[in-house]
């Protein structure tokens, strides 16, 4: 595990590296861009980025190369809802990568340590519709994986909350071991600088530990939906809406 970094301030644009694997991604050029010489934490160039903790890791683009790495991130300590409501753990990660696979990887960012994938976050103004998910049941657990899905998951739908319209911060993930290193942070500061001008929503469960990283980036709890039965399932109440207001 790298030490924890200072907490150094930058108000400018750093770089975003090339992928380890590639130099391009559906048109997109991985080259550095805009590099201020802080070359730690990557963000959109052109544009006015706010203030964001300097991490020891670069934030870049997504590209195929790092599907598998981002999938062992997701899955490395499984959270009660993967366990609770998935068919199976395997299953589960069969299902995230086809679903990422066929979502635009445009709208992922990972945080990249010297070539190996410790974080990733994807938003997007779309979210997931019915008929991706759908599909990525499908092909990640059968022809019988949208009613093995609906089976199991059917009490997560019962603390459901719409986000609105804008940004929306569909997952942010870091690998366990790399948890309190500001990554999640980094990968924040990128999301709220791609984000511009328009508001960012994202859905958490109420107990979640990382509501506290939000609250530090300007998100506030704007509704809350609880119901027995999915707390006897997980333990907790229910889910929580954030929105970091434009």
């Amino acid at each position: 595990m790298l030490p924890r970094a200072d907490p150094a301030l930058v108000d400018t644009p750093a770089a975003m590296r090339r992928c380890t694997f590639c130099d391009t991604r559906a048109g997109v050029s991985c080259e550095p861009i805009a590099d201020s010489g802080a070359g730690q934490v990557g963000v959109p160039p052109a544009r006015s980025a706010p203030l964001a903790t300097v991490c020891v890791v670069e934030v870049r683009p997504a590209c195929g190369h790092d599907l598998d790495a981002m999938v062992e991130v997701m899955f490395a300590e499984p959270s009660v809802e993967q366990r609770v409501f998935m068919p199976s753990i395997a299953g589960a990660r069969r299902f995230s990568r086809v679903l990422w696979q066929r979502a635009d990887l445009d709208d992922f960012v990972v945080a990249d340590d010297g070539g190996d994938v410790v974080g990733f976050a994807w938003f997007s103004e779309r979210g997931v519709s019915m008929w991706a998910g759908f599909r990525a049941a499908v092909t990640g657990l059968g022809w019988m994986g949208p009613i093995r899905l609906a089976a199991r998951g059917w009490p997560r739908q019962l603390v459901e909350i719409s986000m609105p319209d804008g940004i929306k911060l569909i997952e942010l993930q870091v690998h366990p071991s790399r948890r309190g290193n500001g990554i999640g942070s980094a990968l924040l500061a990128y999301v709220i600088a791609e984000a511009g001008h328009r508001p960012i929503s994202l859905t958490t469960r109420s107990d979640n530990p990382a509501r506290r990283l939000y609250e530090r980036h300007g998100f506030a709890v704007t509704a809350e939906r609880a119901h027995p039965t999915f707390e006897r399932r997980t333990g907790t109440p229910g889910r929580v809406l954030m929105v970091r207001a434009a």
